[in-house]
This record gives structure tokens, sequence and C-alpha cells, in this order.
């Protein structure tokens, strides 16, 4: 059995990548052990929770065995805690562990509190509600977080019909949301599919875009981070109830009509701010704040708020100035806790932006953000509009908590499409499948100039060494970049990519199968497409096996994929903690595959080829050998 290979190169797989994480435990995603997923008993349990709220019971329980935790802390916003009880009833029966509620307020991902957690002797956190925005290694703090998005399930025609009857076919829109209706864990039947099936369904009356701003999902918004949207976009559309994260859109992007589709009341309407009145107030607080003899740091302790390395950042400038200042840690600021510190002229809360914007002016002193500071401090002059990038991967400086994010993964992300390391990430699996199969590699048709990647051991893979990095495709039109999360303005060389497969078909074939790592995925995704749709240079193999894969975005090249189910038995595999492609990238690309086997592994951004995914490999390859 023969399978061709269409490989990424050395890919910035963070603290899990190749050769530095451990993959402890191999396993089908959709199978979790019968004995709970298809327990009678917890499933009448579960029976007494929303239907339309996905609490991911059978998938918590299953950690929290395999963990073989003892002690489990829930964190929840206050909307959810009335179901908490409920939940700890049925992880307690269902487990061994003891578990407990954790009562202090939540307000978004960023509190996330696993410090509390282990103070209480918690060795697992389940955190609801919030994507993971504040990266953690269990291994070096000996406690696991699980997040459960809880995805809502809501009538997504009313949605439509409600965008169709509001806007005129052929206008520019953009939908944004939270991530209980981005997130794709459940694909197929949960909302959290509606964001991406929305644009989908409108692109053919109207011009969609999906914005995204890294490391958020795309079209998820924060209290505290939006993306910035480009002029030519007519409107926005926020899917979601409130108006919290709205008003992070809306000031960022002041002159781009808001709405807001409430899923709960069905209800479209059209959104004001007030952003003359906010400006002023702001800039009033930074006027005083300039004369001020005497600053307050306040480092917010509630969960992950506060960022140690912004407050450093503030004491290092303070101390260059020569003004004198205090530090004062806080889990909730309030206008009577600071009055009581009389002597400080002004204060600067690394906490949530948000609160010197909506509540400055109910403070006796002035209450600065990080980057107010910076300009009353005249690091950076006032911006307009007033930035909301907080959590931003590319933000305006140091009192950012991801500043310089952008750039580190920039530099990384031209390592990362080349093809010589398609022999260190198929190495393994090749020893796994020797006697089995045998793996051909193919490179890219473009050279880069790029330096080989770190850590990368000549020889170490079966595939014959490259002299020069090569890469597939392009999202940039003069850059050598690519981008998987984002919609590309231009998909440069990818004919030349098609080519080279098909030549390589044609060959140095017949192949049983094709398999595709990260970028090569979502090629080897859109030549199954193409073969399906009786493209005559894409003869289709007898299976996929697909690695990290995403849904190829792109104004031309993504619509064979989307349109309609691939017949092809596929298995898709990929990490929880890859941060490269996440997860939901993978899912979405195997919700096109009916019948498609999923694996999933605890590590990050590789090809795992342990026991137990050798396993599935062997499994998956044994109905073709027959």
């Amino acid at each position: 059995m023969a399978a061709l290979v269409v490989s990424e190169a050395a890919e910035p797989g963070g603290r899990n990548g190749p050769g530095r994480g451990r993959v402890s435990r191999g396993r089908l995603a959709n199978q979790i052990p019968p004995e709970i997923l298809n327990n009678p008993q917890l499933q009448a349990a579960t029976q007494v929770l929303p239907s339309n709220y996905n609490f991911e019971i059978p998938k918590t329980i299953w950690r929290i065995q395999q963990a073989q935790a003892k002690k489990v802390a829930l964190q929840m916003p206050e909307g959810l805690l009335l179901f908490a009880c409920t939940i700890v009833d049925i992880l307690e029966r269902f487990t061994e562990a003891e578990v407990m509620v954790m009562g202090d307020v939540t307000y978004g991902a960023c509190c996330v509190d696993d410090f509390t957690a282990r103070a209480l002797g918690a060795d697992f956190l389940v955190h609801y509600g919030h994507s993971c925005l504040v990266p953690m290694d269990p291994s070096a703090q000996g406690l696991r977080v699980l997040y459960v998005f809880v995805d809502i399930r809501i009538d997504t025609a009313h949605f439509l019909d409600s965008v169709r009857l509001t806007f005129p076919p052929a206008s520019t829109l953009a939908l944004v949301s939270t991530i209980q209706f981005v997130s794709t864990l459940q694909l197929v039947s949960l909302l959290s599919c509606s964001l991406q099936t929305a644009a989908q369904e409108l692109k053919a009356e109207y011009h969609v875009s999906v914005p995204q701003c890294k490391p958020l999902s795309p079209g998820e918004i924060l209290g505290c981070t939006s993306p910035r949207l480009p002029k030519e976009v007519e409107a926005v559309v926020y899917l979601g109830d409130g108006r919290f994260h709205l008003e992070s859109f809306m000031i960022a992007n002041p002159s781009v009509p808001a709405y807001r589709y409430d899923p709960y009341s069905k209800v479209l309407s059209r959104e004001h701010y007030d952003h003359q009145r906010m400006q002023a107030a702001r800039q009033e607080a930074i006027a005083t704040a300039r004369s001020a003899k005497s600053w307050g740091l306040i480092l917010g302790t509630l969960g992950r708020q506060g960022s140690p390395k912004i407050l450093e950042h503030l004491e290092s400038r303070l101390q260059a100035l020569e003004l004198p200042f205090v530090r004062l840690l806080l889990s909730e600021i309030f206008p009577s806790k600071l009055s009581l510190l009389p002597e400080v002229d002004v204060w600067v809360q690394v906490a949530c932006p948000r609160l010197s914007i909506d509540w400055g002016t109910a403070f006796p002193k002035p209450l600065l953000t990080p980057y107010e500071a910076a300009v009353a401090l005249r690091d950076i002059s006032w911006q307009q509009p007033y930035p909301m990038d907080f959590y931003a991967g590319s933000s305006l400086g140091p009192w950012t908590v991801n500043h310089g994010r952008d750039q580190r993964s920039h530099a990384a992300g031209r390592r990362a499409i080349g093809q010589r390391a398609s022999r260190e990430k198929t190495g393994a699996l090749r020893k796994a499948l020797r006697g089995r199969a045998e793996l051909v590699c193919l490179s890219g048709p473009h050279p880069l100039a790029d330096a080989a990647p770190e850590g990368a051991a000549p020889g170490s893979g079966p595939c014959a060494p490259e002299e020069q990095l090569r890469g597939w495709w392009f999202s940039e039109q003069e850059v050598d970049v690519f981008s998987a999360l984002e919609e590309p303005a231009v998909c440069r060389g990818l004919e030349e990519a098609l080519g080279t497969v098909a030549q390589a078909l044609k060959e140095l074939g017949p192949f049983d199968g094709l398999l595709g790592f990260s970028q090569g995925a979502a090629l080897a995704a859109l030549v199954c497409a193409l073969g399906q749709a009786g493209d005559p240079r894409f003869p289709l193999p007898r299976f996929t096996i697909l690695v990290s894969g995403f849904c190829p975005r792109g104004l031309d090249h993504k619509e064979p994929v989307l349109q309609g189910p691939l017949t092809l038995p596929s298995l898709h595999v990929f990490g929880e903690s890859d941060r490269v492609i996440p997860s939901r990238e993978s899912m979405q690309l195997a919700s096109r595959f009916p019948g498609a086997i999923t694996l999933t592994h605890s590590g990050g951004h590789f090809i795992p080829a342990a026991a137990p995914q050798r396993q599935v490999y062997l499994k998956f390859l044994d109905q073709f050998a027959k």
C-alpha cells in the first residue's frame, strides 16, 4: 500500500511542538467509552439541563477519569451558575472525584482562576463559557484545565432571514459574535457553526466577511479586543445577547454601522454608541494624569486578569521618569476602595480596560488603562479610533498582553510553510507503519530563502533531504507567508501547487491514499474535492488521512470543499493543544466527510505516532488492505 504525503514544514507548535510535547493517550474523538456515552442513567441525569446548551458532560466525565482527578473545581459566569449544582451532582455520581463550585465572579476568559483552584487542592479545573485565552502548562502547574464553551443552539434560519430583510443585496457585511457562536466543537448539530454557516449562506447575496483579531477565533470578539474593519465594510452584525462585547467592536470601528441580533428575543436592532462623550472623558483623565505627582498601579487578581508583564513595563517607565508610585493588588476595583489612599493622584489599572472606559468617571481620581497611561507619559500619541487591542497579537505597544506575538508568529510562519521538514514530520509515522504502508513525500513547488527550521535534524525522516525550504501557496501578494485562519486576499501559487500534485499522481502513482499535514491537509482535501467533481488530473484515491487540517480559505479554491459532502473514506487527526491549527478548524474539515473517523491527541501541531495512535492508523488502513 502506498500513500502520497502532502505535508508541511516545521510549524511553530508551541510548547507541545514536535519533539517537545508528549502525547499521553490517543483515542477516537467520537468514541468516548460506550459505558459513558451510552449510559442510560447518565443520559437521564443530563435531561434536566437545557437541551440547547451543550455542557459536554460525557466529555468532562471522560477527561476527569483520564486525569484520575481527585478534586475538581467548576468555574462559570453568573448566568450559568443556576446549573452548577446539577452539574456537580452528575459529575460526582459518575466519577470518583469531589467536585466544588468556585463562587467568585467570572467576567470573561481572563478570569480563569487556576491559582485559587490549586490553592483549594483541585487537580482539575473546568472553565465554562469562555475560550482559552491564557495558555497553561499542566505539567508545570499540576492542574489540568478543560474549557467548555457551552455551545448554544438557536434558530439560525430566523437570523438569516432577519439579515436578508434588513440589508439590500450586494451589501458588504461583517459577522462577529462570542465564543458560544463561533466555536466548532460540535460542528454538525450546534449553533457553534452558525456564524461560519451563515457567512456561506449569505455569500451568494452579500459580500460577507468573518474578521479575526488573533489570537482569537475568526469572528470572536472580547469586551477589550476587537478587529479593525476595512473601509468597504458597510455594516457589522453581532450575534449575541447584551451589548458589552459589541461595544468593544463599535469603539474600534466608530464609522461602521452596528447591528445586534439577539438569539433569544429574535430581534435584530441597530445599536449606537456615544463615541464623543467617551473620548472626551478619557482625554480629560489623561490630561489630569500628566500633572500627577504620585501614581498608583493596580494589578487585578481576579483570575488571570492582571498581567505582570504590563505591570513591570509601567514600573520601568515610572522609574525612568522618577515618578513615585505604589503597587496595589485588587480582585475588584471600587471607588470607595481607592478613596482610602487619597495621596495617590492617578491610578493605572492592569485588569480590564473597560473598567476605565465604562466607569472611569465614577472614580474621584483618574483611573487609566495601560494604553492611556502610555499617552499620559507621552510614549504614544492619542489614537483615533480608540484601540481595542488588549489581547491582540498585533497591538500598539508593551502596554498590551500579547504585544509582539504576531511579529514572532510571522517570522515562524515563514519557516512553517516550507517543505523540508516533511521528513521530520512523518519520520515517526513511517516507523509506525513499517511493513504496512509506503510513504512517498512530495515537496511544494515554491522555493523559499529562509534558513532551516530551528532544531531540524538532517536525515531524521523517511524522505530525501531538500536543499531548500519550499512552500505550497501563499496568502499575501508580495511576501511568502501563509495564514490558515484568515480570509486571504490572494492564493498565490495555488495552481502551481495543484500542478505539482497532479504530476506526482501521474508519474509516481498509482497511490492508494493521500496523506496531508497542515497546509498540505487543506491541499489534499481540495485535491479530493476536485477529483470527486471530475477533474481528470486527480484520480480519487481509496482513502485520505488529514492531520491538523482545515477547510482551505480563499477567493476560489474553498468552494469545491464546501459545496457538498466528500464521500472518500477519511481519518482526521488533530491535537487539542494545537495553537497553529486549532482543533475546531480540523473538526470543520472533518464535517465535510460523512462517516469521517477522527483521532485526537492531547499534544500540539505534529503528526502523532505513539502506540495508541498507531493502533488507530492500522485499523483504518486494514480495511483497504483486504
